[in-house]
């Protein structure tokens, strides 16, 4: 369908993603929270495994670990938040993207 370049794939596992990556180069890979790691950990083993993205699961997150992907050039993403007030406080930390289900309320919001 040609949506490389508004997908991605996510996954928490460091030895399924680089099989995603091997196989679809061309589609992004965010590195998931595995459950019990701080943000700083999450961004490290996108560094080591060369993932596009994180996904940072709230509330393990804060600004020094989005500095430290920046720094490597990976995105941050931030699952979730359905409060407008929350959105600006995780962009504010330096998120480039929140997943919501409340898009046009956090958009007003950032605006």
């Amino acid at each position: 369908y040609n949506a490389q370049d508004y997908s991605y794939i996510q996954a928490s596992n460091d030895k399924t993603m680089p099989k995603f990556m091997e196989a679809a180069p061309d589609i992004n890979c965010a590195l998931g929270w595995n459950g019990h790691e701080t943000g700083k950990e999450l961004v490290e083993r996108a560094i080591k495994i060369g993932a596009h993205k994180v996904q940072f699961f709230k509330p393990h997150y804060d600004k020094e670990a989005m500095d430290l992907a920046h720094e490597h050039g990976i995105i941050c993403n931030v699952f979730w938040s359905d409060e407008p007030a929350g959105a600006k406080e995780i962009f504010a930390l330096g998120a480039d993207c929140i997943l919501t289900n409340k898009y046009e309320e956090t958009l007003e919001a950032i605006k």
